[in-house]
């Protein structure tokens, strides 16, 4: 069977993408990034056997951002931000290699001490955020022009997190104390 998750509309509400899960086995993780034209009820099939995450893609304007794992050949597994502009468009990894991070992916950052820490890819206007490691300790970053930047303090382990605009809330904790709450205003 085929199963479709994590639907999201268009900044206009015309149309609406998903993640379409075709296939069983080992390639279960494998997702078609598919779009439906309210207007006149078509699929389009974005992106190909993906190496999709959990999170929802996201809107920037008529372009799709998604999390993914880099799958390229002589390469260490690692999460990346994909970007497609279209239906049989080539999605474009937005880290470069020399990113301060391993890039969104549950597989990196794990289930943490309060449990999956939800959408790990948020997008609001210009800002650009997710969730990563580096050093074996999690936080949020933030893709901005000028490259990839931490907005958390290091070893701050955090569980989760959501943005409004230039403010940042996000929840910190070890297996030993959960859940203290930060806000930041960025």
């Amino acid at each position: 069977p085929v199963h479709r998750r994590r639907p999201v509309f268009s900044p206009d509400g015309a149309r609406i993408a998903c993640w379409r899960f075709p296939h069983s086995g080992w390639k279960k993780t494998r997702g078609e990034l598919t779009v439906y034209d309210l207007a006149d009820g078509s699929f389009l099939q974005w992106t190909d056997g993906a190496a999709a995450l959990e999170d929802p893609p996201v809107w920037q304007g008529s372009a799709l951002l998604y999390s993914g794992y880099d799958l390229g050949e002589d390469k260490p597994l690692r999460g990346t931000v994909w970007r497609v502009d279209g239906p049989g468009e080539k999605p474009v990894s937005l880290l470069t290699e020399d990113a301060p991070c391993f890039g969104p992916g549950a597989l990196l950052t794990g289930h943490t001490a309060c449990g999956y820490p939800g959408e790990e890819l948020q997008a609001e206007g210009r800002h650009l955020r997710f969730l990563s490691v580096s050093r074996g300790s999690a936080g949020v970053y933030a893709l901005e022009k000028g490259g990839v930047f931490c907005l958390t303090p290091e070893k701050c382990c955090v569980q989760g997190f959501a943005s409004a605009g230039d403010r940042l809330v996000y929840v910190k904790g070890t297996p030993e104390h959960i859940a203290d709450l930060y806000v930041l205003e960025l």
